[in-house]
């Protein structure tokens, strides 16, 4: 589980980064701020003061519970995070003027509270809910919302979206491809 959380450390930092730039808002104390405590939740991620031990659920698999202090105030963070930048987007769609702009986030932001919404049950069994985190599924919906917005309402041209698609499965290929080369 210690491993599971260096990827889910960073996404309300992420996803809250990826907001201001595209609100084109200003908030560097706040962005310094997320990615500081982002940095210091890593690094408390390889110490038992995060995860302190796992139990069996759902006669699956295991689940890190139950909490401790700093994950409680982790999960805050994570949570209250991402509805900072909702209240952000929000914002910035009550702003922005009828056209491409409005559509792309209207749709961008039904489809995170979604994928969100759906990824947020993860918490749940950490805590002593043992509802099965079928949320998950939800969070696949995000891409098929986009995908759908962008084609509907040709919000990007076809060969701009398939060339950056390209350039990212090169750059993913090579990412992968380097620590995997080396293990």
């Amino acid at each position: 589980w210690r491993i599971a959380h260096v990827g889910v450390i960073f996404i309300p930092v992420l996803f809250h980064h990826f907001v201001v730039a595209f609100a084109g808002l200003r908030r560097p104390r706040m962005l310094a701020a997320a990615y500081g405590a982002g940095t210091a939740f890593l690094a408390a991620d390889a110490t038992p003061l995060f995860v302190a031990g796992v139990r069996p659920a759902f006669n699956q698999f295991y689940y890190d519970s139950p909490p401790t202090a700093l994950y409680v105030v982790f999960v805050a963070f994570f949570v209250g995070l991402l509805i900072v930048s909702h209240l952000e987007l929000w914002r910035f769609l009550r702003r922005a003027k009828p056209g491409p702009q409005r559509i792309l986030t209207q749709w961008f932001l039904a489809g995170t509270v979604i994928g969100f919404g759906g990824g947020a049950t993860c918490f749940l069994p950490v805590f002593g809910l043992d509802l099965y985190p079928y949320g998950n599924f939800a969070v696949s919906l995000f891409p098929l919302i986009m995908t759908y917005a962008f084609l509907r309402y040709r919000l990007m041209a076809v060969n701009v979206a398939l060339l950056r698609g390209a350039m990212f499965l090169a750059l993913y290929t090579v990412v992968v491809a380097v620590p995997f080369v080396a293990g």
